[in-house]
């Protein structure tokens, strides 16, 4: 019974891995010459702690700024 709860956290915890690598990529994709990992969450002057998180605050600041 344990092994199968470790089993299912383990597949949890690479879907959120696979997840902000998604992420990345996409910033990386659109965001030209970033310095660092810090320069690809920064979006408007404010730094979030996960791709995700930058990639969406980065969806909704282009939205609103066209």
């Amino acid at each position: 019974m344990k092994l199968k709860n470790i089993n299912m956290l383990d597949g949890l915890l690479l879907q959120k891995l696979r997840g902000e690598r998604y992420y990345l990529r996409l910033l990386l994709m659109n965001i030209r010459g970033p310095k660092s990992y810090e320069a690809l969450r920064t979006v408007d002057g404010r730094c979030y702690t996960t791709f995700r998180e930058a990639a969406e605050k980065m969806a909704y600041y282009i939205l609103i700024t066209t």
